[in-house]
């Protein structure tokens, strides 16, 4: 087990409807690296993923975020395997920190940001573990929306200046975030400094050697790219609309926005005029033009 971090920040998939099975998931023995004590843990698991919300937690049919194993006596968050002893020396006191104790006992992401912080982990990690924490308190919305402003802050200096694909997405995530808190001209702002266009390339043509494709990574990188392309033009286009939604139709996968839009009732009007204009069954997507 490594740290829950940067995988859930830029998953852009290229084929988002295509849903992806999960294995399932069996009971393992864990040792809390503080006090030594044994327990059993078995991992989130769920049978299939139809794609994530624009702040990347996944949706499908029982699908979670992966649960972070807690000590139960000491409610440790072991949010990575393997602890140095200077690690485990600083981690019994920080369990016992009036701070820590304060946490709420379900914000287990929040509480593995909080240990990471004061082991000086990567920024970057720490801030994957807010988000996380954010798709936590899905039912606390006080919470989530702390957790929301918390990320974006604690991100946006990372990434400021910076056009390589993975500061973009997570540039993106933020933006998103300060969406969700009706702070669309900071999101727009964030936005706005991206040069989106250097991601809209065209995809290569297959060289083959036999039937090997020699020029696969070539392929799989451009369509990564127009996959960020889209992700960040859909987030564009919400905070023009000044459209604050966690799950807005427009941005979900092909499977889930037929579900949504067949409950015509539950709708917004934003969701309403995305439903209107999506595309006929069996209607092939467009790629963003170069």
């Amino acid at each position: 087990m490594r740290t829950a971090g940067l995988a859930y920040l830029v998953a852009f998939a290229t084929a988002a409807a295509t849903p992806a099975m999960a294995w399932a998931a069996a009971p393992v023995e864990l040792t809390c690296p503080v006090g030594g004590e044994g327990f059993s843990f078995t991992p989130t698991a769920s049978s299939l993923k139809f794609g994530e919300r624009p702040d990347g937690k996944p949706l499908g049919p029982a699908l979670l975020s992966p649960e972070l194993p807690v000590c139960p006596g000491n409610q440790l968050v072991m949010f990575q395997s393997d602890f140095s002893a200077d690690d485990k020396a600083a981690l019994e006191k920080l369990i016992v920190d009036p701070g820590y104790r304060a946490l709420p006992a379900g914000a287990s992401y929040y509480r593995a940001a909080w240990l990471m912080r004061r082991l000086n982990r990567d920024p970057q990690e720490i801030a994957a573990m807010i988000l996380q924490a954010s798709w936590q308190a899905d039912a606390d919305p006080a919470a989530k929306r702390r957790y929301q402003a918390e990320y974006a802050t604690l991100i946006e200096p990372l990434v400021s200046g910076k056009d390589d694909d993975l500061s973009m997405a997570l540039a993106g995530r933020a933006a998103n975030a300060r969406r969700e808190l009706g702070q669309f001209e900071a999101a727009g702002a964030l936005l706005d400094a991206l040069p989106l266009a250097s991601l809209t390339i065209l995809i290569p043509v297959e060289q083959r050697d036999g039937d090997v494709v020699t020029n696969q990574a070539e392929i799989d990188g451009a369509r990564q790219k127009r996959a960020l392309f889209s992700y960040l033009a859909g987030i564009k286009d919400l905070v023009a609309g000044r459209n604050a939604q966690s799950e807005p139709v427009a941005m979900l996968s092909a499977e889930i926005a037929a579900e949504r839009c067949r409950d015509g009732a539950t709708l917004s009007d934003d969701d309403r005029a995305a439903c209107a204009a999506r595309p006929a069954a069996g209607t092939p997507p467009t790629q963003p033009s170069p």
